[in-house]
Protein backbone atom coordinates (compact mmCIF):
# COMPACT_ATOMS: atom_id res chain seq x y z
CA UNK A 1 0.00 0.00 0.00
CA UNK A 2 3.07 2.30 1.05
CA UNK A 3 4.41 2.08 -2.65
CA UNK A 4 0.99 2.29 -4.17
CA UNK A 5 0.98 6.10 -2.49
CA UNK A 6 4.73 7.01 -3.10
CA UNK A 7 4.30 5.82 -7.21
CA UNK A 8 2.41 9.05 -7.82
CA UNK A 9 4.91 11.51 -6.14
CA UNK A 10 7.68 10.00 -7.74
CA UNK A 11 5.84 10.47 -10.95
CA UNK A 12 4.94 13.49 -10.95
CA UNK A 13 8.34 14.86 -9.57
CA UNK A 14 10.56 12.84 -12.50
CA UNK A 15 7.77 14.14 -14.83
CA UNK A 16 7.10 17.91 -13.86
CA UNK A 17 8.88 20.30 -16.94
CA UNK A 18 12.30 21.95 -15.49
CA UNK A 19 12.44 25.66 -14.02
CA UNK A 20 13.98 27.99 -16.15
CA UNK A 21 17.06 29.29 -15.61
CA UNK A 22 16.09 32.91 -15.25
CA UNK A 23 13.74 32.15 -11.98
CA UNK A 24 15.04 32.97 -9.07
CA UNK A 25 12.12 32.48 -5.98
CA UNK A 26 12.45 29.89 -3.57
CA UNK A 27 9.48 28.23 -4.11
CA UNK A 28 9.53 28.01 -7.77
CA UNK A 29 8.57 25.11 -9.93
CA UNK A 30 11.49 22.85 -10.51
CA UNK A 31 13.44 23.28 -7.36
CA UNK A 32 14.15 20.84 -5.06
CA UNK A 33 14.36 20.50 -1.13
CA UNK A 34 15.79 17.90 1.64
CA UNK A 35 15.01 17.95 5.07
CA UNK A 36 16.39 16.64 8.74
CA UNK A 37 13.08 16.31 11.13
CA UNK A 38 11.75 15.83 13.90
CA UNK A 39 8.39 15.76 15.88
CA UNK A 40 6.54 15.27 19.25
CA UNK A 41 3.09 13.96 20.31
CA UNK A 42 1.46 11.37 22.12
CA UNK A 43 4.58 10.92 24.81
CA UNK A 44 6.57 10.28 21.64
CA UNK A 45 9.72 12.07 19.87
CA UNK A 46 10.85 11.34 16.43
CA UNK A 47 13.52 12.13 13.80
CA UNK A 48 13.36 11.33 9.94
CA UNK A 49 14.61 13.07 6.97
CA UNK A 50 12.92 13.84 3.23
CA UNK A 51 13.35 14.48 -0.32
CA UNK A 52 10.99 17.22 -2.03
CA UNK A 53 9.87 18.58 -5.47
CA UNK A 54 7.73 21.36 -6.31
CA UNK A 55 6.28 20.66 -9.35
CA UNK A 56 4.69 24.48 -10.00
CA UNK A 57 5.30 27.06 -8.11
CA UNK A 58 4.69 26.94 -4.56
CA UNK A 59 3.36 23.20 -4.94
CA UNK A 60 5.56 20.53 -3.27
CA UNK A 61 5.04 16.90 -2.70
CA UNK A 62 7.29 15.21 -0.75
CA UNK A 63 8.55 11.97 0.29
CA UNK A 64 9.99 11.69 3.94
CA UNK A 65 11.15 8.09 5.69
CA UNK A 66 11.09 8.49 9.81
CA UNK A 67 12.00 6.68 13.17
CA UNK A 68 10.04 7.24 16.52
CA UNK A 69 10.36 6.33 19.71
CA UNK A 70 7.26 5.88 22.36
CA UNK A 71 8.24 5.18 26.30
CA UNK A 72 4.96 4.46 28.30
CA UNK A 73 4.56 3.30 31.92
CA UNK A 74 4.94 -0.99 30.90
CA UNK A 75 5.86 -0.93 27.50
CA UNK A 76 7.90 1.11 24.70
CA UNK A 77 7.25 1.33 20.72
CA UNK A 78 9.62 1.89 18.09
CA UNK A 79 8.03 3.17 14.66
CA UNK A 80 8.55 2.83 11.01
CA UNK A 81 6.91 5.91 9.53
CA UNK A 82 7.31 6.05 5.37
CA UNK A 83 4.93 9.23 4.17
CA UNK A 84 3.80 10.91 1.49
CA UNK A 85 3.07 14.71 2.28
CA UNK A 86 1.55 17.73 -0.13
CA UNK A 87 2.15 21.05 1.09
CA UNK A 88 1.46 24.71 -0.11
CA UNK A 89 3.41 27.39 0.27
CA UNK A 90 0.66 30.87 1.15
CA UNK A 91 3.41 33.20 0.52
CA UNK A 92 6.90 33.51 -0.38
CA UNK A 93 8.80 36.22 1.92
CA UNK A 94 12.89 36.79 3.27
CA UNK A 95 11.95 36.15 6.60
CA UNK A 96 8.53 33.68 7.07
CA UNK A 97 6.39 32.06 4.46
CA UNK A 98 3.46 30.57 5.90
CA UNK A 99 2.01 26.82 4.47
CA UNK A 100 -0.74 23.95 4.56
CA UNK A 101 0.01 20.62 4.20
CA UNK A 102 -1.68 17.30 4.16
CA UNK A 103 0.06 13.95 4.24
CA UNK A 104 -0.48 10.12 4.26
CA UNK A 105 1.62 7.25 6.35
CA UNK A 106 1.96 3.85 6.66
CA UNK A 107 3.25 2.66 10.27
CA UNK A 108 5.08 -0.67 11.27
CA UNK A 109 5.33 -0.45 15.06
CA UNK A 110 7.20 -3.02 16.80
CA UNK A 111 5.48 -3.03 20.44
CA UNK A 112 7.88 -4.04 23.31
CA UNK A 113 6.65 -4.98 26.91
CA UNK A 114 4.72 -7.91 28.33
CA UNK A 115 4.40 -9.15 24.92
CA UNK A 116 6.29 -8.22 21.78
CA UNK A 117 3.99 -7.68 18.96
CA UNK A 118 4.29 -5.99 15.48
CA UNK A 119 1.74 -4.13 14.34
CA UNK A 120 0.65 -2.23 10.36
CA UNK A 121 -1.31 0.91 9.97
CA UNK A 122 -2.05 3.98 8.61
CA UNK A 123 -1.94 7.64 9.27
CA UNK A 124 -3.40 10.22 7.04
CA UNK A 125 -4.06 14.50 8.60
CA UNK A 126 -3.55 18.07 7.79
CA UNK A 127 -2.27 21.36 9.29
CA UNK A 128 -0.02 24.46 9.14
CA UNK A 129 3.17 25.77 9.53
CA UNK A 130 5.75 27.97 8.77
CA UNK A 131 9.44 27.93 6.81
CA UNK A 132 11.56 30.70 8.97
CA UNK A 133 14.22 31.51 6.37
CA UNK A 134 17.51 31.55 8.30
CA UNK A 135 19.64 32.49 5.09
CA UNK A 136 19.66 31.74 1.18
CA UNK A 137 18.47 28.11 0.83
CA UNK A 138 18.42 27.27 4.50
CA UNK A 139 14.93 27.31 6.59
CA UNK A 140 13.68 26.22 9.59
CA UNK A 141 10.17 24.44 9.87
CA UNK A 142 7.73 24.41 12.54
CA UNK A 143 4.39 23.17 12.48
CA UNK A 144 1.30 21.17 13.93
CA UNK A 145 -1.00 19.35 12.41
CA UNK A 146 -4.22 16.88 13.05
CA UNK A 147 -5.04 13.43 11.97
CA UNK A 148 -6.40 10.69 12.62
CA UNK A 149 -4.38 6.30 12.27
CA UNK A 150 -6.41 4.20 10.50
CA UNK A 151 -6.41 0.49 10.67
CA UNK A 152 -4.40 0.27 14.05
CA UNK A 153 -5.53 -2.59 16.34
CA UNK A 154 -7.74 -1.43 19.31
CA UNK A 155 -4.97 -2.97 21.89
CA UNK A 156 -2.96 0.20 20.82
CA UNK A 157 -5.66 3.05 21.91
CA UNK A 158 -6.26 0.55 24.92
CA UNK A 159 -2.91 0.21 25.98
CA UNK A 160 -2.38 4.17 25.41
CA UNK A 161 0.24 3.79 22.93
CA UNK A 162 -2.49 5.67 19.92
CA UNK A 163 -4.97 8.05 20.90
CA UNK A 164 -8.69 7.47 20.73
CA UNK A 165 -9.62 9.52 18.26
CA UNK A 166 -8.16 12.41 16.75
CA UNK A 167 -4.18 12.92 16.83
CA UNK A 168 -2.36 16.28 17.50
CA UNK A 169 1.07 16.46 16.81
CA UNK A 170 3.87 19.21 16.40
CA UNK A 171 6.69 19.22 13.96
CA UNK A 172 10.13 21.17 13.31
CA UNK A 173 12.90 20.80 10.96
CA UNK A 174 15.78 22.32 8.72
CA UNK A 175 14.64 22.65 4.88
CA UNK A 176 17.54 22.78 2.18
CA UNK A 177 16.22 24.31 -0.91
CA UNK A 178 18.11 24.07 -4.05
Amino acid sequence: MTTLLLIPALMLMLLAPPASAERRGLFDQGKVSFGLSGGFGNRSVSVGGGFGYFVIDKLQPSVGLSYSYFNGDVASTHQLRTSLELRYYLVETDLISPFLFTDAAHIFMAYRGLVDEDHNFFYTGGGAGILLILGGRLGLTIGIGIGAYLGEDEILITRGVLPDGVAISGRFGLSFIL
